[in-house]
């Protein structure tokens, strides 16, 4: 099973066949082989004849991660690649305390890539220069988010087509197509339509107050200023519903304060979606990664909106929101190819488990969120807070 989670290293498992021969499984052998590459690819490959080196594997991939822990000889397991730049407990390749200049952001990426196993991509090229020091040891991956959290950049993620570290402004479906995938109940496999892939899936959709707020007063080192949003709830008797958030910071700049408080507010000034869909999809993750964006459509279930944008189906013009795709949880099926790339001293040697992992069955399922301009984070997270 594969879960991807946006912004985080997420996990893998595959288990393997009992008759698995010894050869096989001393080849991935995490003792011996920890930290090698897991390799998904939508359907098996030639790893003999054609597909024989490593980089030319991880061009047809749909996802990768690091091989880090073995139960019982058969059980593999592991986290996503931003594990290799820094893991959930905050350990990786360390940045030191007092490191200070300003660089693009390429410049920065690929000072704190791991070359050439993971390097930066050509997408960060840009002439900005990002002043940086940081004031602790930290690792490679909280750095980097740190730098682009300052500069209000888009989140990071690393391709596993390429091993490459880009930002989530770049497009993320690693299908041909170019356009958000479209999810609706209607539709029985996938289809093209309007240079869009129609996506059968089922929605579960939920709608709650739990984190709402009407206003933050936020201290920041001016002072206390309070940013309100719109009030639309009231209790019996007219009375509005008074749901305010304290936020202290003397390190945020004067006047700083209001400005993150408003950017909170776009998001917790309104009701909060749960949508969940499920789709038998058997190659979704060509189409559909954590961080990326699709259109939800199915008015029984409430995702229709007639002020929003408008998209064109088979003829037919309809109203949908786009959503950011925050989880995927997908099964790692018969169809699928499933490789181990390991090092073996001089050279990388290509693993084949396909003919030898236990199939799993099942849909696969996506957790939805409204697609906006993420919050900037606070300065408690770009000190270090760790995503698992």
């Amino acid at each position: 099973m594969i879960n991807l989670v946006d912004e985080a290293p997420g996990t893998w498992g595959v288990d393997l066949h009992p008759s698995t021969p010894h050869r096989i499984t001393q080849a991935v052998e995490v003792a011996t082989h920890g930290f090698s590459t897991f390799v998904v690819t939508p359907t098996r490959v030639d790893t003999v004849g054609l597909v024989t080196d490593a980089a030319t594997l991880h061009s047809l991939c749909t996802y990768a991660g690091l091989l880090r822990a073995q139960s019982n000889r058969l059980a593999l397991s592991g986290p996503g690649l931003w594990a290799a730049l820094g893991n959930e407990q905050g350990v990786g390749p360390l940045v030191g305390a007092g490191l200070s200049d300003t660089k693009t952001l390429r410049a920065w990426a690929q000072s704190l890539d791991l070359a050439p196993f993971i390097t930066a991509d050509t997408s960060l090229d840009n002439t900005i220069g990002c002043a940086w020091t940081s004031d602790r040891v930290m690792t490679y991956r909280e750095a980097l988010e740190s730098i682009f959290d300052a500069y209000g950049f888009p989140p990071l993620f690393i391709d596993p087509r390429t091993m490459t570290i880009k930002d989530t402004s770049q497009d993320r479906t690693f299908a041909s197509q170019v356009n958000e995938p479209l999810l609706t109940p209607w539709f029985d496999g996938r289809e093209v339509g309007d240079d869009r892939p129609l996506i059968r899936a089922t929605f579960d959709t939920g709608i709650d107050l739990d984190e709402w707020l009407a206003a933050i007063l936020y201290t920041d080192a001016g002072g206390s200023s309070t940013t309100n949003g719109s009030n639309a709830y009231t209790h019996p008797g007219g009375v509005d519903v008074d749901m305010k958030k304290y936020i202290s910071d003397a390190s945020t700049p004067s006047g700083s304060g209001s400005w993150i408080a408003g950017t909170e507010l776009d998001i917790y000034n309104e009701p909060g979606w749960s949508i969940v869909a499920t789709s038998d999809e058997p190659d979704l993750l060509s189409y559909v990664q954590p961080g990326g964006s699709v259109i939800a459509y199915d008015p029984e279930n409430g995702l229709y909106d007639p002020s929003a944008f408008q998209y064109l189906v088979r003829g037919q013009m309809i109203n949908a929101d786009s959503y950011t795709v925050q989880t995927v949880r997908a099964p790692i099926t018969a169809q699928n190819g499933v490789y181990v790339v390991t090092w073996d001293g001089a050279d990388d040697v290509i693993v084949d488990l396909s003919e030898h992992f236990i199939p799993e069955t099942g849909a696969a399922t996506l957790e939805l969120g409204r697609t906006r301009h993420r919050a900037i984070r606070t300065q408690a997270r770009r000190d270090g807070a760790r995503r698992q």
